[in-house]
């Protein structure tokens, strides 16, 4: 079964291994959805029990049923294509009534016009050739470029261990970025879900590592001084930064949740915005703040905007096959 929950889409499959096909089987793991240009989280997984999200597909322990597409009540058979050599499930459904006959978030439609738009993009591609879900691999502190390591092999204080951040965008609601290390110089965040002006796979956020800074109080208070802090590089190493208050210049719109008052580290940057459909792309500058292992904060400098990343502790379940390349 798979199924949607507070910005992260996740996926199971039947109640129980040993009743399962083998071919299935394989399928365990977390995937992204290429749903056109947004995307989506998915999570292929054992369950014994019903789960409350909303359903993407089950496959049935029974090999002689059919898998089941589940856009809401009006369950009915599908298609699932398994490529056990690149690792990627294809979804195809061919009863599109059921989808388009599903009143259960009428409501929800009713308010959030994005929502019918996303639906819409969704029966395009499970209607089409098909939807196709990703292995995503998660990268691990072993990923982590040596040079950035303590001397013992630890994680400074001063970074962060790559994984599965949420953050909020404005009136796209919350999405799922996967932070993970380029090189010794630079950690960008990749848009797992992405929305209808940066979309999916794209990079959201670099983090010059090279480039960190440290403005005073007064600085901090002013965004037109941020917007002119020359970017000055350093090879000292990021062990070597020290630990510094954190205030929110007082133009820009600062989140509903509360923030620290010290943050551990903080970087230059650059964010990626672009106009509806990935039009006119473009990177504009960032400060990038680093309270602990598990939060982050953006600066968005040029857009007045301060937003915080939080990890995604869920554990999701690790791909079977590791011959596929990821989708980030």
């Amino acid at each position: 079964m798979a199924k949607e929950y507070g910005g992260e889409l996740e996926a199971a499959r039947g109640s129980r291994e040993d009743t399962v096909l083998h071919e299935y089987g394989l399928m365990l793991g977390l995937y992204q959805s290429q749903i056109g240009r947004l995307g989506g989280l998915l999570e292929i997984r054992d369950v014994s029990a019903p789960l409350t999200e909303c359903v993407f597909f089950s496959v049935p322990g029974d090999r002689f049923l059919l898998p089941e597409c589940f856009p809401g009540p009006n369950a009915h058979p599908c298609s699932l294509t398994f490529d056990k050599w690149q690792g990627i499930v294809t979804q195809l459904c061919f009863y599109s009534l059921k989808h388009t006959n599903d009143s259960s978030d009428l409501d929800l439609i009713h308010l959030n016009p994005n929502l019918k738009r996303l639906r819409l993009i969704f029966l395009n591609e499970v209607m089409g050739r098909g939807l196709e879900h990703k292995p995503l691999f998660i990268p691990t502190a072993s990923s982590i470029p040596k040079s950035l390591l303590n001397k013992d092999g630890s994680v400074p204080k001063q970074i962060i261990t790559p994984g599965l951040f949420q953050g909020y965008y404005g009136s796209h609601g919350h999405e799922i970025i996967l932070f993970k290390y380029k090189d010794e110089n630079e950690m960008c965040g990749y848009k797992v879900t992405g929305d209808v002006n940066v979309y999916a796979n794209k990079v959201t956020v670099k983090i010059q590592l090279k480039y960190p800074v440290a403005p005073s109080k007064a600085d901090q208070k002013c965004l037109e001084t941020l917007k002119n802090m020359e970017p000055a590089r350093t090879d000292a190493g990021v062990h070597k930064i020290l630990e510094q208050p954190f205030y929110v210049p007082a133009e820009c719109f600062e989140p509903t949740t509360p923030f620290p008052a010290r943050c551990t580290a903080r970087y230059h940057g650059f964010g990626q915005v672009a106009s509806e459909w990935y039009q006119n792309p473009s990177f504009t500058p960032v400060q990038v703040v680093i309270f602990n292992n598990d939060l982050l904060g953006v600066l968005w400098l040029e857009m007045s905007l301060f937003r915080l990343y939080s990890r995604i502790k869920k554990k999701f379940t690790s791909n079977t096959l590791k011959i596929g390349t990821s989708a980030l």
